[in-house]
This record gives C-alpha cells, structure tokens and sequence, in this order.
C-alpha cells in the first residue's frame, strides 16, 4: 500500500515526529510527546517560559522541575536537536501581548529550516485567519530573527513593553505604574526611597548597585499589591478591553470570578474564600470601585480592616523602618547581607492564608538576618 493510501491519523506515532514545537514546557516533555521523538530525525523549537499549573497557588515554593523537563527533551532528542528561547516574555516585551509566543516560536522553527513550509505561505496563512494579524505577522518575523540573530534579538527584547496588570521593569516605569495605582505623593513615595538607597550605596560601595535593585523591585512589590482596587482598576482599563478585543472575536460575554472579601463563603474543607461568578452587569460596579481608589488605606476604605490588608500595611512600613536601619550603618563588608534583606518581600506572594504563610516564613528568615547585621 502506497503511504498516500494510509488512512490519516489524528496523532503522530511513535518515533515519526519531524518537528516538536514546544509552546508548553510540561507538554513537551510528557511522556507521550516524548515518544514521538526520534534521535537524528526531530528537530525541538522549545518555549523556555513556565508557567505553573494551579497547585503553584497553594504551594508556592513547589519545585516543578524545569531544567529536568528540559534535560528529559534533550536526552531523547540529542542537544543540538533542541532550539530554546523564552518566547512568551520576548512576544510580551516585543509585542506588548503574550498572545504572540506561539506565532514567535513557529517563525524561529520556520528559519531554522525545520518547517516544510514557505514563508509567503505561513504569512498568507496569518492573513486568511484574519485574528490578530498584524501581530502575529510581527511574532513571525520577530521568531525569525531569534533564529539568524539572537544577539539582536535578545537587545530588543531586553526592555519589556507591559500588557495590563503586568510589572514594569524600571524606576520610571514603576513610578508611572504606581502613579495610576494610586496618585502622585504616592509615586514620589517609591522614587524618595529608592534615590536616597541609590545615593547612599554609591557612597559606601561606588561600584555596586545590587542594593538599589533589590530595593526598587521588592518596594514596588510593596507598594502595588493587588487588592481591591487595583483588581477592579486593571479589570476595567482599556489596555484590558483592547487586549480582549484582540484575543476574540464576535460578541462576548463577560463573567468575573471573584471572591469579595466582605461577602465571599468559605470553603469548609480548606477554609480559603470561594469564588464566584458575576455577569457583566458588574462592570459598573467596578468601574466605580477603581474611582474610589483614593480611598485605599484611609479610615473610610471599607477593606482596611481586613486581614490581607492589615498584613499589607505591616508589611510595608516594617520594610521601610528596616531599609532606614539599614543605610545608617551600610558598609561595604556587609553589603550582600543587606541585599539580602532588602530582597526578602519577593518571598511573600499569593492570598489569604498562603500569602499569611509566607509572610511569617519571611519574617522568621528576616528575624534571623537581622540578629547577624546587629551582631556583625
């Protein structure tokens, strides 16, 4: 029987994979993509972004593993049969959407020579679609250029433009982030501190400058939590209705899942709030609260007395007194204890109870630091 007879199958065999593209890191490396794998034969483009399944939210120090998901590819398909590039933060930082990561990822394939495809065809392949087109025809060319260029193509994409909700990765860009969170005093907040640790760790250290960036990213952390306001602010913008408007097409209905703080029911065998759905109607509803963002912190804000936000407040301002202590007395010798330090409050993420228990883990190590820069 001629192999044009073969009837088509809706999975690649054992063995008969020519080309892998690795959108998702865990997939990629599963058993049965895995099988599909033949030494000498597969050529593997490979998204190096991991993004976490959900247990990621209940065990935030959960190690999944990502060098030996890689390694497992590369055992079976041979080293220089895999082609890495993180092209989820590259599409966002190039593109300002990660949306694009896959188009990215299939441009590099295409340039590698790995796709039995022409370039004009996959372009007017994009064009017939007809979703998302001048994007995705950016992605595929910028895929390409990671492909003849990576030097090129890792200087454009080393300064991130954001999507909404996302953190920006500079001063200027973090004081604009937290002008719109808040107001101006508030950004000038977060620059003051971060001229004054500038300016005191060039004067006892003129080479170093690994204090001032663990302060900029862990204060801006501080500072920009996302409680109730800012969810409604960043799920009303138009950065966000454009990006859906992107993403889909036709008429949508939009359902938010929520846990309010003051009306959520908790669920009976882990305790943690349950979330709800909400139809459209709600849109209005958070309009209005991101207006009345002025409110957050003060004796009127509603949501002041609860729990994630009195440990938010602590947080804060034990970050500030201890950064304080910390510049009277910096000298050179200790300078990476007080990075150290100053780093802590990237250990403190999630909700509710994990956020609650990765803030008094935190504060343990904090403890313990503490007692050797006083004792030092």
């Amino acid at each position: 029987m001629c192999s044009s007879d073969l009837p088509a199958a809706p999975r690649v065999g054992p063995l008969e994979a020519t080309l892998v593209l690795g959108c998702d890191l865990t997939v990629a490396s599963s058993t049965e993509t895995l099988r599909t794998i033949r030494a000498g034969v597969t050529q593997v483009a490979l998204n190096s972004h991991f993004l976490p399944t959900a247990y990621f939210h209940l065990q935030r120090d959960f190690d999944f593993q990502q060098d030996a998901q890689r390694e497992a590819i590369v055992a079976v398909a041979g080293e220089t049969a895999v082609s890495t590039l993180n092209a989820t933060d590259a599409s966002r930082a190039l593109l300002g959407d990660t949306v694009g990561a896959n188009t990215l990822l299939l441009g590099h394939a295409l340039q590698r020579g790995w796709l039995p495809v022409s370039l004009e065809a996959l372009e007017a392949a994009i064009r017939l679609n007809g979703s998302a087109v001048d994007l995705n025809l950016k992605a595929l060319a910028y895929g390409r250029l990671s492909a003849v260029d990576p030097a090129a193509f890792a200087r454009m994409a080393d300064g991130p433009l954001e999507s909404a909700g996302s953190a920006p990765a500079d001063v200027d860009r973090r004081v604009e982030f937290l002008r719109q969170y808040q107001d101006e005093a508030y950004a000038r907040r977060y620059r003051s501190l971060i001229e004054r640790v500038k300016a005191r760790e060039s004067a006892v250290a003129p080479d170093s400058t690994a204090l001032t960036r663990a302060v900029e990213a862990s204060y801006f952390r501080l500072l920009a939590v996302k409680d109730e306001y800012e969810v409604a602010r960043l799920l009303t913008s138009r950065e966000f209705d454009a990006q859906i408007n992107r993403e889909f097409e036709g008429a949508l209905v939009r359902t938010y899942h929520l846990a309010p703080p003051l009306f959520a029911r908790r669920d009976p065998l882990t305790g943690r709030p349950e979330k709800r759905a909400f139809g459209s109607w709600l849109t209005p509803f958070l309009r209005g609260l991101a207006r009345m963002k002025g409110l957050r912190g003060r004796w009127c804000d509603p949501f002041r007395h609860t729990a994630d936000r009195r440990l938010d407040r602590a947080l804060l301002a034990d970050y500030e007194l201890m950064i304080a202590d910390l510049l009277a007395t910096l000298s050179p010798a200790e300078m990476s204890l007080a990075v150290e330090l100053a780093s802590l409050p990237d250990q403190v993420r999630g909700y509710g109870q994990v956020r609650e228990a990765a803030a008094r883990k935190m504060r343990e190590r904090q403890a313990d630091l503490l007692l050797k820069w006083r004792g030092r």
